[in-house]
């Protein structure tokens, strides 16, 4: 990881604390040369011009006269000395910084090559010297046939011996390395073996990725220093093929690359898949098929062009089980993988041999991928259809690999056919190879090449042809076919019209022309080898984006931000169509590089399907002044607003864009271009919308509709659509508009834009997660903070920082109530927050809107319910984020020269109690200061004009001081003990106490506010800490690997409860999935094998309790860890996941633990992991009820009571065989009366499911009073919180049945799979929810929430169910007494009494909605599993036994096409209004339950038809 340089002890002077001004001396060695010397040299003394050259090690080398001379470091004072009181000082500091910064290029080139070739992702393996394989030369080189790592794969770290006589056994202090100070192990730690087995494994918990916040618009994340970087083509539109229709059709689907990680993200549904490559990815290719018309015009292939190629991609799209590998055992067509066949195992169909590569390949459905490093490889695999599953792990065709010391892939392309691919490394000579990836013998390299000796950006086959392709680069653009024995090479001439520049990015035509795009802005146009024709000055500065579309026109981007679309023949070369400023599509960040955007890939489609797929999500502010037009987000599909074609463009700002593109036509009054009044007709695509007239929509007449109607070039009462640039200066230039005129000066122009993905534009180091809410917080040096909803998956704010950023904090304040994120300013609830700044400063923001409101803004807003505004910016969620205060540094930084400061803030926290903030700094101190909001208003003028004296000594701008509303924060302590940079810190629960590790190793403690360091080690290991991000200590000390030198792990965290203890079913590579989709079954017994309880800190309830915690830890390799926490044992095992590019700069938990959240450093990606929690049930609707702003149940009540309920209240025998229940009279006339009730639609399965349910739930109530023989349930864990419900206000379970759902809600973590099991049978809500008949019949129960009362009652108290009453039974107690013997226990609901006003249902009892699953989660996956599960079940009995491989095939076109219809009909309920469907807001979403109302309309309707 990137390290600030830090200060020695030497570099500064202890001082007592607290001060607000540190002592500026330092040695003389460190001093800036803008200091005084200490004094003067002699009088005599002459000195001529010294040219530095560069620093290195102890040595200080310089030029005299030419000559070098080293001089040692104790030397230097003397030589600066002298030189400071020289004539020659000012040359000789331009001279020095100068040579700084080239030396400083120089390593950062150095270390970017030594990145690339450096193994990543490799298990570490030690010799008994403690050095690693690879350091003593004795690892396996890179190579095509490397195993690809696995995620969650088990790792063990080891720590280094410790000393006897330190031994921590019995509670001593002990030392580890690479920690210098000593640690000693918490008061309930304390006595464990670090040897056992136990403490040992891995966690039972493991991560699963679902969802990356990034895209790689710019290979090079210093594009300051290195240029933009090789990546072009990359970002595409992918396909699939409709059996019904015969054709290929657009899924929604597009494919790119963030970090590590290739990317198929479906924009439609929100749900991304991946394939991770063992290094960074750094180009992809689309196999594009492009056929000729009869008219002589293109087009791709999209229908197959006679009945075999038609049947072999229904069989491509059908075989989706990944690719069969050769081997005894036989292909068969049921096994659904790709048939491949060898001369020792041929595989037969249909009479002959079958195997895939003799197979004609669809469209837009293979990908090929390379990355980086020694030996590059090249992974091409195809995307098959959505079925629940998240990776492509299987659905690799072919890997490759350029050959050693290639560095990496630069470019990728297909040929026309598909059967060549052509890569081009980034080596000295930008070797180009050709494979034949199809061959059977395994992919080939048929032709080798050597591009150019100066820079190449890209190399790309003509889409038009089968064996030619030209590369492009620094003054030269050659032209490549593949000849008979090898490649044949011709270099274009530039001739008299055009200079020989740098060519950046090149297409080509149908009429056989190559367009390049050039540096100075020109765009050529070549023709039989030569420069026919340019577009001069096209672009202001050079072209990186070009995209040719036939019949449409020519897209070309410039650096600067400006798209312009030309004429598709080619013959106006001074006019463009269209320009798009793409900076009005960007978030506001450092000016400097909004100045350099531009497009690096760009994708066109014009099909329908994808159309009604689209809508339009972003908000484009009107700016005259830089002759922008804006539009509104208008939500609706881009169909419904015309549009006629779809550009992807993808930006090196790190955003994916989506322009629904339409032409202006006659620009009449009625004309689109002038908004769309009442009249027009939509289709109702999106959720908001109904089919109809604008004017008959629900927001039609909304007021913040009503503000947007005549505006921004609209005629009145219409709303304005149109987007584009324009000039008012020069009539005479294209794209010229008269102030205040209405219709658009272009051809073309944007009617749909959609904001696919937003990424930073620098390195990320730091992330926050807000307390109470599933929303984090990101911040980068590219001067932006950014907020993202893990939910909903999408960014919804972001603020311009002014500086680069470095580290970020949410205050809290912790409570008996619980933990509360939302602070009071103005008299409203808000979001406040810190961010820590490169140069040493912090500041203080806080947002217009709490994050309660934040995360809820698109439920505020869909059709059915009240719009707040119909025109939301998805963006803009938390509104207005307001700066309060600067705190800049309160000393002088030091920095060796005047560019970089090494006081950056590497951390910052508050304290649990919400009173104070720690910033740690990188010139070794801990400030600590007051967090108090003062607004500037309210203080005097003496106070501000003081505070303004000393922001301005301490270097702030007059801008930045005026920028503040509030006063800063007042500094009342400091710690200045660490001798490096302080990198983390943790507060202690009661807020007196802190504890922090710097870049020297070590782990102190200081006392708060003060500062003052504390020595007292053992009474310190008895406190309990409010957060866990230090990466010292004694329960993380096996984090570390053996031989570490403490810089390889920059970021730990570790979960707020605990998880289940270790079973088999939850160890391994491969550990179950929680809750268990259809078809999935465990590995293993579920029966927990931890054999100790783990300690709880004293105060927490029992003295111990099963499970344990886990840490997350993001390291150098780019790899995130998960061990179990604490993590002592001698040789500890961890699960590794992988997918980043760059160091993992920091990992965060969020608040319920359900989420992981990773930051990528210089791979400017955000990962967001699932944290998968075994046995973790989520349960909603818990008393709300306040008094005085305090809940009437407190957090630690409502614990006990829900720990109470579910542990004993209701329990069943399972043990009780079906044979016993059978001789049981009356379970056999309940059985009757359930089976009269089921509905007959439903399978023997479904009806036998239901009826054990039903009987349960008779049996567990019937039985209360007699259940002490059952043993009580164990639970791990309880968290409530107090907002964040998935279901909150709905009317659960139905509005005749129920109330409201309340805010309020918790997760229960239990010992065992059995017990959950147990509790889903009883308490579950989607069996009611699933047959609300049964419910209402009291054949099925829901409760609400009961509590032991303490009362005792000699009388069985139990009535038989009832749905509406609130009901008081009876039942052994919890604990047994002298005052309970022989007696039962009084348990009573809760009711409204203990409920708000606005959750209360008229006296109907609060049911508990409990479930297996996250309810805030996404449904589609699970969903989309179990119904492809259940569609197989449906057809298993279709096949007969011994059936012949034609049977077969034609049992799995059979299953494929229903599967296909399957998936239509699923994205039909996500559109639905109907009952149940995801736009309904009156029924739960019920997938179920939906296609059976669904199906009974279908019947229904084909019975009246045919009555007609």
């Amino acid at each position: 990881m990137e390290r600030p340089p830090t200060m020695t002890r030497a570099d500064s002077t202890r001082r007592q604390t607290p001060t607000f001004q540190r002592p500026l001396s330092k040695p003389m060695s460190s001093r800036p040369f803008s200091a005084p010397a200490s004094r003067a040299p002699a009088a005599s003394a002459k000195h001529r011009p010294i040219n530095y050259d560069y620093v290195t090690g102890s040595t200080f080398a310089v030029k005299v006269n030419g000559k070098p001379v080293f001089m040692l470091n104790d030397f230097r004072k003397k030589v600066e000395g002298n030189v400071k009181q020289s004539r020659y000082v000012s040359a000789f500091k331009a001279a020095l910084q100068q040579q700084v910064q080239e030396k400083k290029k120089q390593d950062a080139i150095r270390d970017q090559y030594e990145r690339t070739i450096v193994p990543r992702f490799r298990p570490v393996e030690h010799t008994e010297t403690g050095l690693t394989k690879t350091m003593l030369g004795l690892g396996d080189q890179d190579s095509a046939n490397e195993p690809f790592p696995v995620q969650g794969s088990i790792g063990y770290s080891r720590i280094d011996q410790i000393d006897p006589w330190e031994n921590a056994s019995q509670g001593g202090l002990e030392k580890y390395n690479p920690c210098v100070t000593s640690v000693m192990a918490p008061v309930q730690f304390q006595g464990l073996d670090d040897t056992h087995k136990q403490w040992q494994r891995e966690p039972s918990s493991h991560l699963s990725l679902d969802f990356v916040y990034g895209y790689q618009g710019a290979s090079c994340w210093d594009q300051e220093l290195f240029g933009e970087g090789p990546g072009l083509e990359n970002l595409h539109f992918l396909q699939a093929y409709d059996s019904d229709r015969g054709c290929m059709v657009h899924t929604g689907e597009i494919v790119y690359f963030a970090a590590a990680t290739v990317i198929v993200f479906d924009v439609k549904n929100n749900v991304q898949r991946f394939l991770h490559h063992t290094n960074s990815v750094s180009s992809i290719a689309v196999l594009k098929r492009v056929y000729q018309k009869p008219d002589a015009s293109w087009a791709e292939m999209e229908k197959p062009t006679n009945p075999l190629t038609a049947e072999q991609w229904e069989m491509f799209f059908a075989y989706t089980k990944g690719v069969y590998t050769p081997g005894p055992k036989k292909w068969k067509p049921t096994d659904r993988t790709l048939p491949v066949s060898t001369e020792e195992f041929p595989q037969m169909f249909e009479g002959g041999v079958i195997d895939w590569r003799d197979w004609d390949l669809p469209n837009r459905c293979i990908v090929a991928s390379g990355q980086k490093g020694r030996n590059p490889r090249i992974i091409v695999w195809r995307v098959t259809p959505y079925d629940g599953r998240h990776e492509f792990k299987d659905q690799i065709l072919a890997t490759m690999s350029l050959g050693p010391k290639r560095i990496e892939v630069v470019s990728l392309s297909f040929n026309s056919k598909g059967n060549y691919l052509v890569a081009m490394a980034n080596d000295f000579e930008h070797h180009i190879t050709v494979f034949d990836w199809k061959n059977k013998n395994g992919p080939m390299k048929i032709r080798e090449g050597q591009a150019h000796g100066g820079k190449v950006d890209i190399c790309k086959f003509n889409e038009y042809s089968m064996a030619a392709f030209a590369s492009c680069g620094e003054k030269h653009m050659k032209m490549w076919e593949l000849g008979d024995v090898e490649l044949e090479m011709a270099t274009g001439l530039f001739g008299d019209i055009a200079d020989p520049l740098n060519q950046r990015c090149i297409c080509f035509t149908p009429k056989g022309n190559v367009v390049t795009g050039v540096e100075n802005g020109d765009v050529y146009i070549w023709s039989v080898g030569k420069v026919q024709a340019k577009i001069e000055r096209a672009h202001k500065e050079q072209v990186l984006g070009i995209l040719y579309v036939d019949k449409v026109g020519l897209f070309t981007a410039g650096k600067g931000g400006y798209l312009k679309m030309w004429d598709p023949e080619l013959r106006d070369l001074k006019k463009p169509k269209c320009v798009i400023d793409l900076r009005s599509f960007t978030r506001k960040c450092d000016p400097s590089l909004i100045a350099k955007i531009s497009v690096r890939s760009m994708d066109w489609s014009s099909s329908k399907t994808l159309f009604s797929y689209m809508t339009d999500e972003s908000y484009v502010r009107e700016e005259p002044a830089k002759g922008i037009r804006g539009a509104p987000a208008t939500h609706l599909s881009f169909a419904d607003l015309g549009v006629e074609g779809c550009l992807l463009v993808g930006m090196t700002d790190n955003t994916i864009l989506m322009l629904g593109l339409r032409r202006c036509g006659q620009k009449d009054r009625d004309s689109w271009i002038f908004g769309l009044s009442e009249n027009h007709r939509i289709r109702g695509d999106s959720a908001n919308s109904i089919e109809g007239r604008l004017g008959d929509q629900e927001w039609w007449g909304h007021d913040k509709v009503r503000e947007w109607k005549g505006s921004n070039g609209a005629v009145a009462n219409r709303i304005p659509v149109c987007t584009f640039w324009y000039q008012r200066f020069d009539e005479s230039k294209p794209g010229y508009m008269p102030n205040d005129s209405q219709g658009c000066p272009w051809e073309w122009a944007v009617c749909g834009k959609r904001v696919v993905m937003r990424g930073h534009m620098q390195p990320v180091y730091g992330i926050a997660p807000i307390p109470d809410e599933r929303i984090f917080m990101s911040v980068s040096k590219d001067c932006s903070a950014r907020f993202f909803d893990i939910n909903d998956q999408i960014m919804i704010s972001s603020v311009y920082t002014y500086k680069q950023n470095r580290s970020a904090t949410f205050w809290y304040e912790e409570s008996g109530e619980g933990v509360h994120g939302a602070a009071m300013i103005n008299n409203k609830p808000c979001s406040l927050f810190a961010i820590g700044h490169e140069d040493g400063s912090f500041s203080v923001w806080n947002t217009e809107k709490s994050s309660f409101d934040a995360a809820n803004q698109d439920d505020e807003n869909v059709a059915g319910d009240t719009f707040s505004d119909p025109f939301f910016d998805p963006e803009e969620a938390f509104g207005n984020i307001n700066l309060c205060c600067f705190n800049p540094l309160p000393r002088q930084a030091y920095s060796m020269d005047s560019s970089l400061s090494s006081s950056q803030v590497m951390s910052l926290k508050y304290s649990p109690d919400g009173k104070y903030l720690a910033v740690a700094l990188g010139d070794n101190c801990i400030d600590i200061y007051r967090h108090r909001i003062e607004r500037l208003e309210e203080t005097s003028s003496r106070d501000r004009e003081r505070e303004y004296a000393k922001q301005k000594s301490l270097g702030m701008s007059e801008e930045e001081i005026l920028l503040q509303s509030t006063m800063p924060y007042k500094r009342v302590g400091c710690c200045n003990d660490h001798s490096g940079a302080v990198t983390h810190v943790d507060f202690d629960a009661e807020s007196g106490y802190l504890r922090s590790t710097s870049m020297s190793n070590e782990l102190l403690y200081c006392v708060i506010p003060s500062g003052k360091q504390s020595v007292k080690t053992e009474e310190l290991s008895k406190k309990k800490w409010a957060t866990h991000n230090c990466v010292l200590g004694w329960t993380v000390k096996s984090i570390w690997r053996r031989g570490s030198t403490g810089s390889d792990i920059n970021s730990i965290d570790r979960s707020h409860s605990k998880v289940p203890p270790w079973a088999p079913c939850h160890g391994g590579n491969d550990p179950s999935p929680y809750p268990y989709v259809s078809g999935e079954i465990p590995n293993d017994s579920a029966e927990p094998e931890d054999v100790f309880k783990t300690h709880n800190f004293p105060g927490e309830g029992q003295s111990s309790s099963w499970g344990h915690n886990v840490c997350a830890t993001g390291d150098d390799d780019g790899k995130v860890k998960l061990f179990r926490w604490p993590a002592f044992g001698f040789k500890q095992a961890f699960r590794s996941y992988y997918g980043h590019g760059s160091f993992v700069s920091q990992v965060r938990f969020s608040y319920d633990d359900d989420y992981l959240i990773s930051a990528g450093g210089t791979d400017m990606s955000i990962f967001q992991w699932r944290h998968v929690i075994p046995n973790k049930v989520y349960v909603q609707n818990l008393p709300d009820k306040k008094v005085g702003g305090e809940y009437v149940l407190s957090n630690w009540e409502l614990k006990e009571i829900l720990t109470a309920f579910f542990t004993a209240f209701l329990k069943v025998d399972r043990d009780i065989t079906a044979a016993e229940r059978e001789k049981d009279e009356e379970f056999r006339a309940f059985r009757e009366e359930v089976q009269s009730i089921l509905p007959n639609h439903l399978t023997e399965r479904q009806r036998r499911r239901i009826l054990h349910i039903a009987n349960l739930h008779r049996e567990a109530w019937k039985k209360t009073h007699a259940q002490s023989a059952l043993p009580n349930r164990e639970i791990v864990a309880v968290e409530v919180f107090d907002t964040g419900a998935a279901h909150e206000g709905r009317m659960f379970p139905s509005a005749d049945l129920g109330s409201k759902i309340s805010s309020r809600w918790a997760t229960i973590v239990f010992r065992s799979k059995e017990e959950v099991d147990d509790v889903i049978d009883v308490y579950g809500s989607d069996n009611v929810l699933n047959n609300l008949e049964l419910l209402k019949e009291n054949k099925l129960m829901l409760l609400p929430l009961h509590r032991p009362t303490g009362d005792y009652t000699s009388n069985v108290m139990l009535n038989q169910y009832h749905n509406s009453e609130f009901q008081e039974i009876s039942r052994i107690p919890l604990v047994h007494s002298s005052k309970s013997r022989d007696k039962q226990e009084i348990w009573k609901p809760l009711t409204d009494e203990d409920y708000s006003e606005e959750t209360c249902g008229g006296r109907r009892p609060h049911f508990l909605l409990v479930t297996a699953y996250d309810p805030n989660e996404s449904m589609l996956p699970a969903v989309t599993h179990d119904a492809m599960q259940a569609v197989s079940d449906r057809n298993s009995n279709k096949l007969e036994f011994g059936a012949q491989a034609e049977d077969e095939w034609d049992y799995v076109k059979h299953l494929a096409k229903e599967q296909e219809k399957e998936w239509k009909k699923i994205q039909d309920w996500l559109m639905s209004d109907d009952d149940y469907g995801c736009g309904d807001s009156s029924h739960f979403n019920n997938y179920m339950m939906w296609s059976e109302l669904q199906e009974r309309k279908r019947k229904v309707k084909e019975m009246t038809s045919s009555k007609k």
